[in-house]
């Protein structure tokens, strides 16, 4: 059975507010991470994102994001399974760069998020780099998103798909159907039902020769749920419905890995948003563990 661990990314300058860089090291106190394989990478800041310049903080991305991909193409080569635990959400770009370096395939992605995160520095309000992630693993804004180790983009189009999507700017909405990306928005999801939507965004990334994986955000979650979290946006996914409908998507043979970010301690009320993290990472390892029995079951009885 293939040996899992978990990359920490101790990041928060990508956001407006940098408490997000403290979510890893919380969730690794967890009594589920006592045994398991951990790394922590850490800025070299302190979460305070007003006192360093846009500059400074995209050097720093950008270090996090090489170190983020170098660990994980580390553990692929040392035949293990990694999974990232952010951080604000421009670590996407490390994590997704070094799965496509170890795969050295098309890798798909399904976005779960309650933004689109496909903002550039042109059309971004804020111009904060966790709203920019997405649009740089499609081969587009800053190079330092963009072109972290490739000069092409990470991700083609018609294999990404982003679902529980519920607040987002023109800009990035623009690109986006522009590119021909599939976005399933929260009212739709609530019209159709989570466990559909999720199989369509399978039946999008699994196109991909070389497997796919799932970018997280705790934000898709209604506030009432999870309040601890870097960005806060009412009308959220019920935990239900999106726990029955993720062991699908870990349990598909096809499944490469896991990104959960922006998990924010400062933020969280009575620790419910660390045990809707905890649970989330449970039940991956659950479904991971039932697809290698029953594969070697299969095999036992060929």
């Amino acid at each position: 059975m293939q040996k899992n661990c978990y990359i920490g990314a101790c990041l928060g300058l990508g956001a407006q507010i940098g408490e997000c860089q403290n979510g890893p090291i919380q969730l690794f106190q967890s009594p589920y991470f006592r045994e398991k394989s951990t790394k922590i990478l850490s800025s070299h800041s302190n979460a305070c994102t007003d006192t360093l310049s846009l500059e400074q903080r995209m050097d720093e991305i950008t270090a996090m994001n090489r170190a983020i991909s170098h660990l994980i193409v580390e553990a692929y080569a040392s035949g293990e399974r990694p999974f990232v635990v952010g951080g604000d959400h421009s670590i996407a770009v490390g994590t997704w760069n070094g799965v496509k370096r170890a795969v050295n395939d098309d890798i798909g992605l399904i976005w779960i998020d309650a933004h689109m995160d496909s903002h550039t520095f042109e059309t971004s309000p804020s111009m904060a780099p966790h709203g920019m992630p997405l649009a740089g693993l499609l081969g587009y804004g800053d190079a330092r998103l963009s072109e972290l180790h490739f000069a092409d983009r990470v991700l083609k189009p018609e294999h990404v798909c982003l679902v529980g999507t519920r607040s987002y700017e023109e800009g990035e909405a623009a690109l986006l159907k522009r590119l021909g990306v599939r976005v399933i928005t929260i009212e739709e999801v609530v019209s159709r039902g989570m466990a559909s939507c999720i199989s369509e965004a399978i039946s999008i990334a699994e196109k991909a020769s070389g497997g796919f994986g799932v970018s997280f955000d705790l934000d898709v979650f209604d506030p009432s749920v999870a309040p601890g979290v870097g960005s806060l946006e009412a009308d959220g996914a019920a935990i239900d419905d999106v726990f029955s409908s993720l062991p699908r998507i870990f349990s598909h043979p096809d499944f490469l890995t896991l990104e959960l970010v922006e998990y924010n301690p400062e933020r969280d009320i009575d620790g419910v948003t660390k045990d809707l993290a905890i649970n989330l990472l449970t039940l991956m390892d659950l479904s991971l563990r039932e697809t290698f029995q029953g594969v070697a079951s299969n095999s036992a009885s060929a």
